[in-house]
């Protein structure tokens, strides 16, 4: 047996098309020799069955005439990004009529000079060369790259060379924030920022600037608490560099600078103790504080335990003292207990505040037949504070009765008084709870001294006296003012009592006054020049001249 054929190479055949060498191409006069009929079903330019001659003389690789000479096509090229010093992905679209086997990768980064990938197998008749690069650092770089593909019958094809020249992107500094936070008149404040670039380019600059009630103010990092004052409203923007290029300004949020005084809770007030179920009663609560509150709630209490907060409404505002309210209905007979809390402006939360009252919810009682009996109705308006419509000691009392009373600063006070002179008294009312009356004030006797009042000058005069809602513990100050009137009177010290009337507390208060006599009185006599020239004359040693 004789050897009929080689190995698979490339080669020039002496017959037939294709680029492989291996065995013989079999043929005869009429064209219909085993090469001229056999089957290439894969196109590779070799028969699919080997050609046995006689016993055991094969051509293992016959050729054929219709090898695969076309070479693999490329079409849209892509690059994912151009940023410089960064991940880019370079694709090429690949096909071939019988199968692809693979490519290799050509780029320069560059540097001028092409340097070449490892083999990529690749299969199919359509398929991609993705190549994924770090590329120059340096801004502005020409880039190039290629790609060799070759299919099965080992045809080759190259792209042509594709170019593109990197970019920068922009750094950012975001978030920019301020601390401390929240910030009081004492702190000083640091503006913070986030470097960040996209193609890992280093920081190589920053610029700040301040806005004070949107003024600009500083350029610094840090702002001194001797800059800012209570409630000013700041803001603090950012700007860097990434060598390239520079970012755009960026701001914080508005920072309010706050205060770092606790609100305080106080002096509740509630409009009933006891009551029926499905009544509504008021309950209400005194907080100081400076400046601005967030929010006041009460924590309510009911007979099975079960607790709920409910926002407090605010009723009256007066300087550091704020009065909210709560108007609640119970529902279940027993009894109700309160806590209540506060948060002002800047974030500072009061100590809990724990109410000394409870109440006790009742159902309501049955009207007793016969003749008379039953309870008491009370008035619609009856818990409001004020005595009023009709309301009284036993249909409301919670209103009717005035719970104080009148405590002077001093129980005698001496002064001086001259002509048209004013002297005062002070009054002290002990009584934190809510009232609406009339306090009387009487001056005896009646002969010399008056009070002075936006009416003029009257014996006697009520004063309205009221506190509808609750205030600061501690003491109400009322100011009478007295005014000389009346006949002259020896010089000398002269005692008085004045009387504070309110209907069910009476309090009399003495006082003793150093009285000047007057040498003229031009309000009562007409006396003649020379005479009174005489009279000043003749008691001048005496008198204290005004």
């Amino acid at each position: 047996a004789n050897n009929w054929n080689t190995t698979n190479q490339t080669g020039t055949r002496i017959y037939s098309i294709g680029t492989q060498i291996g065995g013989n191409y079999w043929t005869n006069s009429t064209g219909n020799g085993y090469s001229d009929t056999c089957t290439d079903s894969n196109i590779d330019g070799f028969c699919d069955d080997y050609y046995n001659l006689t016993n055991g003389n094969i051509d293992w690789l016959p050729l054929i005439s219709t090898a695969d000479v076309s070479s693999p096509i490329y079409s849209d090229n892509s690059t994912n990004s151009t940023i410089h010093n960064t991940m880019i992905k370079h694709s090429l679209k690949w096909q071939d009529n019988i199968n692809l086997s693979g490519y290799i990768f050509s780029f320069d980064n560059g540097t001028g000079s092409f340097t070449n990938d490892s083999w990529v197998s690749m299969t199919g008749t359509l398929n991609w060369s993705n190549i994924t690069k770090r590329v120059n650092s340096t801004v502005g770089s020409t880039i190039r790259w290629k790609v060799y593909a070759n299919d099965s019958s080992n045809n080759w094809n190259t792209s042509e060379t594709y170019t593109y020249n990197t970019t920068n992107t922009l750094p950012t500094q975001t978030p920019v924030t301020i601390t401390p936070l929240p910030a009081e008149t004492t702190d000083n404040l640091t503006c913070n920022y986030v470097y960040s670039d996209a193609d890992n380019d280093t920081e190589s600059g920053v610029w700040f600037q301040w806005y004070v009630n949107g003024v600009k103010n500083i350029t610094t990092q840090n702002m001194s608490y001797t800059i800012t004052s209570l409630d000013d409203n700041i803001i603090c923007s950012v700007k860097v560099s990434d060598g390239y290029e520079n970012s755009t300004w960026v701001n914080s949020t508005t920072l309010t600078i706050g205060d770092a005084i606790v609100p305080v809770l106080h002096t509740h007030y509630m409009s009933a103790t006891t009551g029926i179920v499905n009544t509504a009663f008021t309950i209400g609560v005194n907080v100081t504080e400076a400046n601005t509150i967030n929010y006041v709630y009460v924590e309510i209490t009911d007979p099975n335990a079960v607790a709920v907060n409910y926002t407090m409404s605010l009723d009256t505002n007066g300087g550091l003292e704020h009065y909210y309210v709560k108007t609640y209905t119970p529902s279940t007979v027993g009894t109700y207990t309160f806590k209540f809390f506060a948060r002002d402006g800047s974030g500072n939360d009061a100590d809990m505040y724990t109410g000394t009252y409870n109440y006790t919810a009742t159902t309501a009682e049955v009207p007793s037949g016969g003749g008379g009996g039953g309870i008491i109705t009370t008035p619609a308006i009856c818990g409001n504070g004020v005595c009023e419509s009709g309301e009284s000691t036993v249909t409301c009392p919670q209103d009717c009765i005035l719970d104080f009373s009148l405590i002077p600063v001093v129980n005698k006070t001496t002064f001086n008084i001259k002509y048209n002179g004013i002297a005062g008294n002070r009054l002290t009312i002990s009584n934190d709870g809510v009232y609406d009356k009339q306090i009387k004030v009487t001056i005896e006797p009646k002969d010399y001294l008056k009070l002075q009042t936006a009416d003029g000058d009257v014996y006697e005069y009520t004063y309205n006296l009221s506190r509808k809602v609750g205030l600061a513990a501690g003491t109400i100050s009322v100011v009478w003012i007295m005014n000389l009137t009346g006949t002259n009177r020896s010089i000398g010290e002269y005692d008085y009592t004045m009387t504070f009337d309110d209907g069910t507390n009476v309090l009399t208060h003495p006082m003793t006054a150093n009285v000047v006599e007057r040498v003229f009185d031009p309000f009562s006599y007409l006396v003649p020049a020379a005479i009174v020239l005489m009279f000043i004359m003749a008691i001048w040693p005496a008198v204290v001249k005004l």
